[in-house]
């Protein structure tokens, strides 16, 4: 980092600063191996990333412990090894000059971005059983014998599973490009002005080697359309394909560049007489990233198919032979329109606009005495217009509806399996369920690109907002030189729309956010113990014991939080177009009698104080057949004659609910510290300090409610999961201040 000042005048200043930030962050789950002291092969023909084959593999036992990729950012298929790079260069010219009344400011941010995922998580993964070792005949084994162990040291060592998982890489780069001019006006000597104005141009993400998927296009006929037609698609030609960036002259970017980012701001500061100010201000600023995209094709991944355990005489898998078929390589953009084909793919929408965020406040400070300062303010936030997503791929509510239960549907007219794959051994399935299987729902042919499970379109819509609303009381009392203490108070009110809730049924989403607090209160104290030199005690004490014992200041901070609000509709997996769960912890449930009857004043249960209930356990589910509710045995132990809360039928539509009107626990805590200041040499300081976070070590019951399938339903059981807070922590620090 440098930064480079010339002065011109008195009134004039130029200052230029600029920095260059490299990093390169591996995390390696383990030592370099050579993966064929296992007996395995050399499976790296073909591999982007042949390091992924460096190290061990992932191998899977039955009943035994992993070996192997169970580290940092391991999963299946994975060996935990990744290696990422970032470089950022920023630039920051500006100009200061004073003219008058005015003290002017004018610049340039300028940042440049190369990101590039060197090599993501991936690699090998082996999986064996017991099978393949089990006493028995050939046509009979004994389920309780064998071992997995004997089974992968059999002759070549034979396979049940696993795969070769092969990430896709990237390097991207972006450029952010940003003016600014800010006039601090001071139009009296008891008004002043704060006028502002930022414009940014930032470009979007390019991938170095076009390896992104850059849009949809949804009229361009399929490659898979004349096989499909020819066997039985019902609905005629099929359209939609993939587009890769940079590829066929489409843009190398996702979605055009924003050249409408303006952020104008305003502030002012008035004095009424020498003890009042009146204080406000409003801003907007755009809620601008650099989307990274989608890169179907550009990965790969091969399952190893496991061997038959018919007459246990022929494997197929083996340590010495994995992939007896070979496997899949990354194809890229040379797929074109089959890309994807068979799974879900995304994309984003090129006219994607970003939303905004505008910030607003209006207080009056007040000194009512010498040591009392009065602060009383609104804040206030609204984002809104923020990109949301939609499926485009989706089945119409018409539909869904024949299979609604609840208005007396058949379910099984969604969910059975028959109707004749038109794509069954159709080129560019390969890999997927649509390859082998001979028949699928009916609902996949309805969809309008029947070649692929999901498309998602993101930033489609507009549709995120939040909006905080926020009533705040500051007093802040000096008494003599040693105490100061502040006091806050704070109301406030945050509410949420987050895209669609149902993509089928249309129902969008607006609720409280989780961080609805609505009441918070402080109290915070900072005291200077009267001991050392020029104190009450040891007034007069040397300049070496005044050092160890003079100057300490104790501070203590009180919190209390009203509860959040209880969210279990949302919490769940309930949301994006969700359209099953019956019961249990997942799903969606309707509130057919409304919020009232499920509110219960937060207790302890009488006869068990470990139990803490918030909500009444009133839960039905609907028979998957008929859609009738019928009550859970948890409530009908509890009393419950009707169900307040029922988890909906498959494909009925989803409730959107505003709020519970329940709200978890409250908090309270209590935290202190001890510090003092050592002076070292000029304009330096050595800082000690001990914290003591819930130095009361007093347990806050404010985690969420249970919806297990019992009586403890809207109950939160005391123990270490259930506790919001952490156990008394004591932490001892030293830092080094310049000032």
């Amino acid at each position: 980092m440098g930064e480079w000042v010339h002065t011109f005048n008195s009134h004039s200043i130029f200052d230029f600063r600029a920095s260059v930030n490299m990093d390169e962050a591996e995390n390696k789950i383990g030592p370099s191996f050579d993966q064929s002291s296992l007996g395995l092969p050399n499976v790296s023909g073909g591999v982007t990333q042949p390091s992924l084959l460096g190290i061990f593999p992932q191998v899977n036992l039955s009943s035994f412990v992993q070996m192997g990729g169970s580290g940092f950012n391991a999963g299946s298929g994975a060996n935990g090894t990744s290696i990422n790079i970032h470089n950022q260069l920023s630039m920051l010219p500006s100009f200061t000059f004073v003219h008058g009344p005015h003290d002017i400011h004018i610049g340039l941010d300028n940042r440049e971005y190369q990101i590039s995922t060197k090599q993501a998580v991936g690699g090998l993964a082996l999986t064996s059983n017991q099978q393949w070792t089990q006493a028995g005949n050939a046509n009979t084994a004994d389920a309780a014998s064998g071992l997995s162990v004997a089974s992968f040291m059999l002759d070549n060592g034979y396979l049940s599973g696993g795969n070769i998982n092969q990430p896709a890489q990237q390097f991207e780069t972006y450029h952010y490009w940003g003016v600014f001019f800010q006039d601090n006006y001071k139009v009296r000597s008891n008004l002043t002005l704060n006028l502002g104005l930022r414009y940014d141009f930032p470009t979007q993400a390019v991938e170095r080697h076009n390896r992104y998927t850059c849009g949809f296009n949804s009229t361009v006929v399929s490659p898979v359309s004349a096989a499909g037609v020819v066997n039985g698609y019902p609905y005629g030609q099929i359209s939609g394909g993939v587009t890769f960036c940079g590829v066929n002259g489409t843009p190398r970017t996702q979605i055009t560049r924003a050249w409408y980012l303006f952020e104008p701001r305003f502030g002012f500061s008035y004095s009424l007489n020498t003890k009042t100010v009146v204080k406000g201000g409003i801003g907007g600023t755009y809620n601008w990233a650099a989307y990274i995209g989608a890169q179907t094709g550009f990965s790969a991944a091969t399952s190893i198919t496991a061997s038959p355990t018919t007459l246990y005489t022929t494997p197929t898998s083996t340590l010495a032979n994995p992939f007896p078929s070979g496997y899949v390589s990354a194809p890229g953009a040379s797929l074109g329109y089959l890309a994807g084909v068979g799974g879900g793919i995304s994309f984003y929408n090129p006219a994607t606009r970003f939303g905004e965020t505008w910030n607003y406040s209006l207080g009056v400070q007040r000194q009512l005495s010498r040591g009392d300062v009065l602060d009383i303010s609104y804040e206030g936030k609204n984002f809104t217009k923020g990109p949301t997503g939609d499926a485009i791929n989706r089945s119409s509510a018409g539909w869904y509806s024949q299979c609604n239960a609840e208005t007396g549907g058949t379910p099984a007219l969604c969910t059975a399996a028959n109707a004749t794959n038109p794509f069954v051994g159709a080129n560019g399935f390969q890999g997927t369920s649509f390859y082998n299987t001979a028949k699928i729902q009916g609902e996949q042919l309805s969809l309008p690109f029947p070649q692929y499970t999901t498309v998602g379109e993101n930033g489609l819509e507009n549709f995120n907002g939040l909006w905080l609303n926020s009533f705040q009381v500051a007093e802040t009392h000096r008494f003599a030189n040693s105490l100061t203490s502040t006091a806050t108070y704070a109301y406030s009110r945050i509410m949420d729309n987050n895209g669609w809730l149902d993509y089928v049924y249309r129902v969008l989403e607006r609720s409280q956010d989780s961080n609805d607090l609505n009441h918070r209160i402080t109290f915070t104290g900072v005291y200077q113990l009267p001991v050392g030199r020029g104190r009450y005690l040891l007034g007069n004490a040397n300049r070496f014991v005044d050092t160890l014992i003079g100057g300490w200041k104790v501070g203590a901070l009180y919190l209390y939080e009203s509860g959040r609000p209880w969210q279990p509709n949302i919490t769940g997996t309930c949301g994006a177009g969700q359209h099953n769960g019956l019961g249990g912890t997942t799903g969606c449930f309707e509130t057919p009698y409304g919020i009232n009857p499920i509110k219960t004043p937060r207790h302890t249960v009488a006869g068990t104080p470990s139990v803490i209930r918030g909500a009444t356990p009133c839960v039905g589910d609907r028979n998957p057949t008929t859609g009738a509710i019928v009550l859970r045995a948890g409530a009908i132990a509890y009393g419950c004659t009707q169900a307040n809360i029922v988890y909906k039928a498959l494909y009925a539509p989803v409730q959107n609910i505003v709020s519970m009107g329940i709200r978890l626990g409250a908090t309270s805590e209590f935290d202190a510290n001890l510090s003092k200041a050592f002076p070292i040499v000029e304009s330096y300081s050595f800082i000690l300090k001990v914290d003591a976070f819930n130095a009361l070590n007093h347990a806050v019951w404010n985690n969420n409610y249970q919806t297990t399938n019992d009586i403890n339903f809207g109950a939160l059981l005391k123990g270490p999961t259930a506790q919001g807070n952490n156990p008394r922590q004591v932490q001892l620090s030293a830092t080094t201040l310049r000032w």
